[in-house]
């Protein structure tokens, strides 16, 4: 979490635009990765919290209509 919140940093506050621009991109990749990995969780139905995150989040941003949070 703390190399996001780094990330991040870098994306809203370097001066250079190049430097941005891969922040950013760097950011984007991330997220990707995060939900990519969530979504195979929730399909195969053995998604049990780790390293004390739950699924809600993931379920919620997946658009799972039934709410359930598989923790």
């Amino acid at each position: 979490m703390q190399g996001v919140r780094t990330v991040f940093n870098v994306a809203i506050g370097a001066e250079s635009a190049d430097i941005r621009n891969t922040a950013r991109s760097a950011l984007l990749q991330m997220v990707n990765t995060v939900l990519k990995r969530v979504g195979q969780q929730i399909m195969v139905g053995a998604a049990p919290c780790a390293a004390g995150v739950c699924l809600v989040l993931g379920a919620a941003l997946l658009g799972a209509a039934d709410g359930s949070t598989r923790c």
